[in-house]
């Protein structure tokens, strides 16, 4: 379909979605950013963590034709990269939006965290923060520095964990990279009680895991369907772990939102197959 014409994409109900396609990829963004949240009107809400995080930040969309460009920044004024579906961010917000609910269960939070980091008393009352900024010290620098995960997790008792994921995308990189800032966020914390959780496709569906000049390269290797982590990492004080989503989509039973957020994971991991059978 000619750029500019209305596309549509259908959804992991089956629900018609109204997207634009990226020039040279064809990889959708959705007009609505609520589109691709599971409860579209909570993401939607102006006090939600999701909808202030779409609303502080904006992306040139030149990588879309002119004509499609009016609908994409309709809804916000701008267009934000969470309405790719080459972003994380509404997976983020998907998988971990519901624990900022005081009264949602944490169950399935610590049956991660336990596949992750071994079994441990983990605590029911986890403080979970959205796109939380937290500033950190930077050796050689006089000024620390700020750095924002799409969630963290914190308890009475020293309780901490941050998880970093990405979806298509690289990890940032600016006076250090992001995932060693998020290690140092940890330095101070109790080993056996915090920990850094990363969260990508495998390596078959993360172009940066077969980009050697990428951050993600520089701490984990592929090794078929998972990664290992560099020998700086494994070694080092801070605890980091890394899962897939292909791993966190066939473990959704006990989730806030049940099986379909495993069917929205397997929607947008089948988006990347048929992109990827398209330009081969």
């Amino acid at each position: 379909m000619e750029p500019g014409a209305g596309q549509t994409l259908v959804g992991w109900r089956g629900q018609p979605l109204a997207v634009a396609r990226e020039l040279g990829t064809g990889m959708p963004a959705v007009e609505r950013f609520q589109d691709l949240a599971l409860d579209a009107e909570a993401a939607a809400d102006p006090s939600a963590a999701f909808r202030r995080h779409v609303g502080k930040s904006a992306a040139d969309p030149d990588r879309f034709a002119p004509e499609d460009r009016e609908r994409l920044t309709r809804e916000l004024g701008h267009f934000h990269p969470a309405q790719s579906l080459a972003s994380g961010d509404s997976i983020a917000w998907n998988t971990f939006g519901p624990f900022a609910r005081p009264r949602a269960s944490r169950r399935w939070l610590n049956e991660v965290l336990s596949a992750a980091f071994g079994p441990a008393d983990y605590p029911e009352d986890w403080i979970v923060r959205l796109w939380h900024r937290e500033e950190v010290s930077v050796p050689g620098m006089v000024a620390s520095i700020e750095v924002e995960a799409p969630a963290t997790a914190i308890a009475i008792g020293g309780w901490k964990f941050i998880f970093a994921a990405r979806w298509q995308r690289d990890f940032p990189e600016g006076i250090d990279d992001t995932l060693t800032l998020h290690l140092s966020q940890l330095v101070s914390s109790d080993p056996a009680r915090s920990g850094l959780l990363v969260i990508v496709p495998s390596a078959r569906r993360y172009p940066p895991a077969r980009d050697a000049e990428s951050v993600f390269s520089r701490h984990f290797t592929p090794a078929g369907e998972v990664y290992v982590p560099s020998p700086a990492i494994a070694a080092g004080t801070a605890r980091a772990r890394i899962v897939t989503w292909e791993s966190l989509a066939e473990r959704t039973e006990v989730h806030p939102h049940g099986v379909e957020l495993g069917d929205y994971l397997r929607w947008r991991l089948a988006i990347l197959d048929e992109l990827t059978e398209g330009r081969e």
